[in-house]
């Protein structure tokens, strides 16, 4: 399949709408895989350069392509000073790292800018976090706006499992399940579930389906798709998340924006 210039941008409109985060979908690096190197875009290599560096002021590698992981739990880390210029960097890295090079700046700032405000609000007041719930509701709810097979919603134990596995990753940006989370963490969930969502047909199944599955002499494992480049077949309920998502990204832009707005108020992202 070629991907033209023109269909990454519907794409990067789309992604914005549907994560949330005013970011382009790592389905974008997916799909355009001809312009990326090991699973990392042009524009976070340049971002990675100056501002990925570790505990001695070094410049991280991504020799084994975790980079992004890494940089945002050193960023993480110091942000727990709670200092505004390191919050800021923190937020800068969570949507850099999921390519923003067919997004336009002053799109990206307004989406940004809003998760900054909500995060920095939230560490100053002590307030209660999100609760894992609030994943729940804005995913299911996109999903019946899209007409969305019913396979695409998620309910609770999808989201403990996604948190569960990048704490392992970002131990220090990943709160325990037992706690609440800030929105930066709450808004990279929920991207990340998207991303399953279109991508991985282990969480395209019912509650009903995955019971039934449990429930088999030989359970599958549930494994969490990266975005690390790599050639496979393309499940028939993938391809329909995909036709969604397409069809999805055809709405005028002021409406995706509108979309993504909502999104961040059902995960409850201030304004």
């Amino acid at each position: 399949m070629t991907i033209t210039r023109k269909t990454r941008r519907v794409l990067s409109y789309l992604v914005i709408a549907l994560a949330g985060i005013a970011v382009v979908s790592i389905a974008v690096l997916v799909l355009a895989r001809g312009r990326f190197h090991d699973g990392v875009s042009r524009t976070q290599v340049s971002f990675s350069d100056k501002k990925c560096l570790d505990e001695k002021g070094r410049v991280m590698s991504n020799d084994d392509g975790r980079l992004q992981y890494r940089c945002i739990d050193r960023k993480a880390l110091l942000a727990l000073s709670g200092d505004p210029r390191t919050v800021r960097e923190l937020a800068e890295a969570v949507v850099e790292f999921n390519g923003t090079d067919e997004a336009p700046e002053a799109v990206l700032s307004e989406f940004e800018e809003r998760l900054t405000r909500s995060e920095l609000s939230h560490r100053k007041s002590n307030k209660d976090g999100i609760p894992e719930e609030n994943i729940v509701r804005a995913l299911n709810n996109l999903a019946q706006k899209l007409n969305a097979p019913a396979y695409a919603r998620t309910y609770s134990s999808e989201v403990g499992l996604l948190r569960e596995d990048s704490r392992l990753e970002m131990p220090h940006f990943i709160l325990p399940e037992s706690r609440a989370m800030s929105p930066l963490e709450a808004a990279y969930l929920l991207h990340l579930l998207i991303y399953q969502k279109v991508f991985n047909e282990t969480f395209l199944m019912t509650p009903e389906e995955h019971m039934a599955l449990e429930r088999s002499p030989t359970p599958i494992k549930t494994l969490i798709e990266s975005n690390q480049l790599r050639t496979v077949s393309v499940h028939p309920r993938v391809r329909e998340m995909l036709t969604v998502a397409r069809k999805a990204g055809a709405m005028r832009i002021p409406d995706l924006m509108a979309m993504g707005q909502q999104l961040l108020d059902d995960l409850g992202i201030e304004r």
